[in-house]
């Protein structure tokens, strides 16, 4: 409940520090104080009333960001009484808090957080890669408590939180209204707001600029977002050139044809870097999206423009369509804590209008999407139509769904050699932890064991003696139900291939522990205080 003895007015104080990732910050709030301090990266925009790490589609210099839906990054607006702190307008980023004492912290980093109070996890859970796998159930039914040493961490995604002097409250996101009742009513939206999010971005006012840069494939969303952004000027395109299974997914000729000079990278040199998975598995339990690492020396002080979301946004089958986003793959969310320290802005250009899912599935299925719905269960006609008429041939792209993702923590794949070295390091130097708490130790050896006769006896002779079997016994009279036996089985093989089973469940807190170390590191290394302007 919100006190009524509000504070009148905040002080922002920043501590600048060097060493820290140049796009993170914590804020420390103490009840009845009219000081607000920030610690934070070199790259934070900091300003008497505000500061942020974001982008977001109005002039920069207004510093109103607080007042849209439309906002990739984060950052904190001073108003009248109160001080509102302002998540990404998206599921790819998150602002998490958590009150030690009389003070409460909040920072756009768990590690950060973490660091600042001394807060620990505990390294014999595994239950962490579905806490946060939950944001994939949706905005309304993800579990937002993060439990630690110093108490829990709330998780907060899209949301605002509002600070009074006294309490942090959650308040909703801005929900504006607009029209989206026709397919050209859709892309004039999505065209005039790219044009203010380019403007914003390269805003002579910042510290530090963020020049657009779209990742290209030959899917469907990236062509559709490339099409998109090239109507505002942005001519920079990357591209990785296979997939994560080795498969071509160049979007270099795409790129090509809508005018883009397009780099070409090796997917697979997000390998050459140290510990390449540890943010990403901090961040979100799992590197699904490593591969960015591949990318890594292009993309300081860039807007990433991407099109994650675009499989549920875009499609004409929807389970649901609620309002607050209520289906979502995970995807994007192992980049809120690497993208802190390579120093670029992740902007899911899909969301935009997000809300109102509703109506863009509706365009979807309209009688004027006819001739661009191909049929099958990778039809996109929304995107389709954006990129066909801007003069690409239906064939050259969103024929196939590619498997994007690294599956870095299943049997078939685990870690890096260095990584998965230092991994089974860190589990026995800690293994009287699993003692202690009378829970059995996660033997490295006893786990590889089980690991090759899952993958080498189990795997193989599931898929090719049991499911056979299981699917004509499903044609008999009478055993149609054995078709859900098939499914479980086909799960059951899915998920020892991709998820971390026996010795492998705790690669999130020695990931962790790794990660929140260059917080620690950080801390003694100030630039000095820094007040915002006037």
């Amino acid at each position: 409940m919100m006190h009524n003895n509000h504070i009148p007015s905040f002080k922002i104080k920043y501590h600048v520090i060097k060493n820290w990732p140049s796009l993170a910050w914590v804020a420390i709030l103490e009840p009845n104080r009219q000081s607000i301090i920030v610690k934070c990266g070199e790259k934070i925009e900091t300003r008497k009333d505000w500061f942020c790490e974001a982008v977001w589609d109005g002039e920069f210099d207004d510093g109103d960001f607080d007042q849209t839906d439309i906002v990739a990054g984060s950052g904190a607006r001073h108003r009248d009484q109160s001080l509102t702190f302002v998540s990404a307008g998206s599921l790819m980023d998150r602002l998490q808090y958590i009150q030690v004492g009389k003070a409460t912290y909040i920072s756009n980093s768990i590690l950060a957080l973490a660091a600042e109070v001394d807060a620990n996890v505990d390294l014999t859970t595994d239950e962490y890669l579905d806490m946060f796998g939950s944001i994939a159930q949706g905005l309304r039914d993800y579990v937002s408590d993060f439990p630690t040493s110093k108490g829990n961490i709330k998780l907060v995604y899209y949301e605002n939180l509002i600070w009074n002097g006294n309490t942090l409250t959650e308040i909703k996101k801005p929900r504006i209204k607009r029209n989206l009742s026709s397919y050209g009513a859709y892309l004039s939206f999505m065209k005039s707001t790219m044009a203010a999010i380019v403007k914003n971005a390269n805003s002579s006012s910042r510290i530090s600029s963020f020049s657009p840069i779209v990742p290209l494939s030959s899917g469907y969303d990236s062509p559709a977002v490339a099409t998109i952004a090239a109507a505002a000027g942005v001519k920079e395109g990357i591209s990785l050139v296979t997939d994560g299974k080795g498969r071509n997914d160049s979007g270099v000729e795409v790129g090509k044809i809508l005018g883009y000079d397009v780099t070409a990278c090796d997917r697979s040199d997000w390998q050459k870097h140290d510990l390449p998975e540890v943010d990403g598995i901090a961040a979100s339990g799992n590197a699904a999206e490593v591969s960015v690492l591949a990318m890594a020396d292009n993309l300081e002080d860039r807007l990433i423009l991407t099109g994650f979301w675009g499989g549920q946004i875009w499609k004409k089958s929807q389970p649901e369509t609620r309002p607050i986003f209520g289906q979502h793959d995970g995807s994007g969310v192992s980049w809120s804590e690497i993208r802190l320290t390579l120093g670029f802005i992740n902007c899911p250009i899909t969301y935009w209008g997000g809300t109102q899912i509703a109506d863009i599935v509706a365009i979807s299925n309209s009688e004027e999407m006819d001739y661009w719905s191909i049929g099958g269960h990778y039809d996109r006609p929304i995107p389709r139509r954006i990129t066909e008429t801007a003069g690409v041939p239906r064939e050259c792209f969103g024929q196939n769904k590619q498997g994007v993702s690294e599956h870095v923590l299943g049997a078939e794949r685990f870690l890096t050699k260095e990584s998965a070295e230092d991994y089974e390091r860190w589990i026995r130097a800690n293994r009287l932890e699993w003692i202690r708490k009378g829970k059995l130790y996660p033997s490295p050896a006893a786990g590889k064991v089980i690991d090759k006769f899952l993958l080498h006896a189990f795997c193989p002779i599931s898929r090719k003696l049991m499911l056979p079997i299981l699917r004509r016994i499903s044609t008999w009279p009478g055993m149609s139900a054995t078709k859900q036996w098939s499914h479980f089985l086909r799960q059951l093989i899915k998920t020892i291939q991709h998820r971390p089973l026996h010795y492998r469940r705790y690669t999130f807190p020695w990931a962790f522990e790794h990660a929140k170390g260059k917080y620690r590191e950080g801390k003694t290394i100030l630039k000095g205080l820094r007040y915002a302007h006037e």
